[in-house]
């Protein structure tokens, strides 16, 4: 997290901030994926964000576990995203 800056009120779990990243207040980065397995019991996977490196979330935003975003990503306001996201892309409403 060198060169970070992570808001008041955001919430980040089990995830990876790349070099000059920021993460808007009230963003949620990391939080656990509940599933059933083939028994019907609940488990539970902690799994995290990657953030490359200068990327930026912005406020109220929502990254679902298990979300990648390259290098130079910037993700609008109150924006729900997962899966992977190359150099670049631009996440807006």
């Amino acid at each position: 997290m060198n060169n970070a800056v992570v808001w008041p009120g955001a919430f980040i779990r089990n995830s990876v901030i790349g070099f000059g990243g920021v993460v808007g207040p009230g963003a949620v980065l990391g939080t656990e994926r509940l599933e059933f397995s083939k028994k019907r019991s609940l488990i539970s996977r902690e799994l995290g964000v990657v953030l490359g490196d200068y990327s930026a979330v912005g406020a109220n935003s929502c990254l679902k576990p298990g979300t990648v975003l390259g290098s130079g990503i910037v993700v609008g306001d109150g924006i729900v995203a997962e899966g992977l996201y190359p150099v670049g892309t631009k996440l807006e409403t």
